[in-house]
C-alpha cells in the first residue's frame, strides 16, 4: 500500500483545527472518513501520529516528526497543479494569509478583492492573527504573513520584506490637557502618563521598546490587541493610548482626540514575513505581485522593494 493524497489532507486537517471532528467540518468530510484516513495512514507508517487520550488530541512525537513531509508534499502537489494549470491558462490553488489588525482591516481586503478578479480560481483566506503570526508561518498554517517588524524574529527559518511604514499616534480622552494643547506630542511627555498600548507581553511589546529607545521608560497600565479597546479604555480615562495609525484610523473616535508627536521618528515598520523553504512559491504566486502593486492605506510611506526574479528552485 502506499500514502494518498487524501490520507495527508485529512491528517493535517486535525492538526490544523484540532480535533477530528472540526477536521470534517472544515475540509467537508464525514468525521468517520477523516479517522479513517489518519487511520490508514498510522498503519501505513506503522506508528502513532495523534495522542487520542489527550483533550484536545494532540501529535504524537512521531506525528511531530511527520508533519513537515505531509504539509510538503501537499504543498508540492499544489505547485504542480498550478504549473500546469498556468500552461492552460487558468491558475488554480489556494494560499492563507495572517496578518495583525490593523494590516488586515486597512490594507488586505482590497488586495483580496482585485486578486479574486483577476485569479478566481485562487481561494485567499485571511487568518487575523495578534501575536502568532510567525508560529502559524512555521507550522505552515499559513504561507505569508504582514506583522510589524518590530519584534523581530528569532527563527532563522523566517524572512521578509518591509511593505510600509506608518507614524505612531498619541489617543487621549477628549478633555484631556494634551487634547486642550492641540500640539503634537513631545516623546518625553509620554513618560507623565499611563499608557494603553497594543501588545501581547510587554517585553516584546513594540510601543514600549519603541519609547526606552527613546529614553522614556514608560508606565504601561493596560495591553490591548484590538484597537477598538485601547480605544474605549482611553475614552474611560483608563490611560493614554500609544499606537499606529491604521490602527487609530479604522476606529471610531467618539470622546478621544487623537493627536500627532512631535518625532517624526517614531514609526512602526510593516513587514510581508514567510517561511524560507516557501520563498520560491510565494514569491512566484500572483498573490506577491499583487502585493506589490496594490496601493499603500493613506499615510503611509512606500517601503516596498522593486519587483524581484524569482529565485531559483533549489
Amino acid at each position: 500500500m502506499t500514502v494518498q493524497v487524501d490520507w495527508l489532507t485529512s491528517f493535517v486537517a486535525v492538526v490544523d483545527h484540532g480535533g477530528f471532528a472540526a477536521a470534517a467540518e472544515a475540509i467537508f468530510r464525514a468525521q468517520s472518513r477523516v479517522s479513517a484516513h489518519v487511520g490508514s495512514l498510522e498503519r501505513e507508517l506503522g506508528v502513532q501520529l495523534f495522542d487520542r487520550r489527550a483533550r484536545p488530541v494532540a501529535l504524537t512525537p512521531s506525528g511531530e516528526a511527520y508533519l513537515a513531509y505531509a504539509r510538503g508534499t501537499l504543498t508540492q502537489l499544489d505547485l504542480g497543479r498550478n504549473a500546469v494549470a498556468e500552461v492552460n491558462g487558468l491558475i488554480r490553488g489556494q494560499l492563507a494569509v495572517a496578518a495583525h489588525p490593523s494590516a488586515a482591516a486597512s490594507f488586505l481586503p482590497r488586495v483580496i478583492r482585485d486578486f479574486r478578479r483577476r485569479f478566481p480560481g485562487i481561494h485567499v483566506e485571511l487568518v487575523e492573527e495578534f501575536v502568532h503570526v510567525d508560529e502559524a508561518l512555521l507550522t505552515g498554517r499559513v504561507q505569508l504573513g504582514l506583522r510589524p517588524r518590530y519584534p523581530a524574529t528569532q527563527d532563522g527559518r523566517l524572512r521578509g520584506f518591509p511593505l510600509w511604514s506608518e507614524p505612531m499616534r498619541v489617543v487621549v480622552p477628549a478633555h484631556h490637557e494634551l487634547a486642550r494643547v492641540g500640539e503634537p506630542v513631545r516623546t518625553e511627555d509620554l513618560g507623565l502618563y499611563d499608557l494603553v498600548v497594543p501588545g501581547h507581553n510587554l517585553g516584546q511589546t513594540e510601543a514600549y521598546q519603541m519609547l526606552l529607545q527613546h529614553d522614556v521608560t514608560p508606565t504601561v497600565a493596560y495591553l490591548t490587541n484590538i484597537p477598538q479597546t485601547l480605544i474605549a479604555l482611553v475614552r474611560n480615562d483608563l490611560g493614554v493610548g500609544f499606537t499606529n495609525s491604521l490602527a487609530v484610523d479604522g476606529c471610531g473616535h467618539d470622546g478621544v482626540c487623537v493627536l500627532p508627536l512631535a518625532d517624526p521618528a517614531l514609526v512602526r515598520e510593516v513587514a510581508a514575513v514567510f517561511e524560507t523553504s516557501q520563498e520560491f512559491a510565494v514569491i512566484r504566486s500572483p498573490f506577491w505581485q499583487a502585493i506589490l502593486d496594490a496601493p499603500l492605506p493613506a499615510g503611509t510611506v512606500d517601503l516596498r522593494p522593486a519587483p524581484i526574479e524569482a529565485p531559483a528552485q533549489r
